[in-house]
């Protein structure tokens, strides 16, 4: 099977210049809903960051912003993500856990759950399930956007409107 590669060029914003964890997000959505094996999803097999929509972006970005501010902080100010990545630095970053982000809160088969971080991946996981699922589509004007349903018991609701 070849490795997932998301091309990158073009887009609202230089994907090189988002922060990491936003950057693994998106990677994450785009294998999950797009690529060879995925033909039959409304994203088409060559997607690229260049097709996401400025409003996606920015939903993105607030989605990724809001999980990270909600998780709580010890007295020293670390979160249990920052405790995560102490673990293994070489091994687990802010990118993976973008993905895992991503991964987890849509109920994919990987995530925080599956990172061999104990409790913190069971807390990390809690978090990111609350935070709802998001899925990528494709607008009538060819862009991508985004769809979220904000909680799992709350009816889902447009995060972005397609037209």
């Amino acid at each position: 099977m070849p490795q997932f590669v998301l091309d990158v060029s073009g887009g609202p914003v230089a994907f090189n210049s988002l922060p990491a964890f936003v950057r693994g997000y998106i990677e994450a959505a785009y294998f999950t809903g797009s690529g060879p094996d995925n033909v039959d999803e409304n994203l088409g097999p060559e997607s690229s960051y260049d097709d996401l929509a400025a409003e996606a972006l920015e939903t993105i970005q607030a989605d990724c912003d809001t999980f990270l501010a909600s998780l709580p902080k010890d007295a020293d100010g670390r979160t249990p993500l920052d405790k995560a990545i102490d673990l293994d630095p070489d091994q687990y970053d802010e990118m993976r856990a973008g993905r895992d982000f991503w991964y987890t809160r849509n109920g994919h088969g990987v995530g925080f759950w599956d990172r061999a971080l104990g409790a913190l991946g069971d807390e990390l996981s809690d978090y990111a399930t609350a935070a709802g699922t998001s899925d990528l589509y494709r607008g009538d004007d060819g862009k991508i956007y985004v769809f979220t349903s904000r909680s799992p018991a709350d009816e889902a609701t447009p995060a972005v409107a397609s037209i």
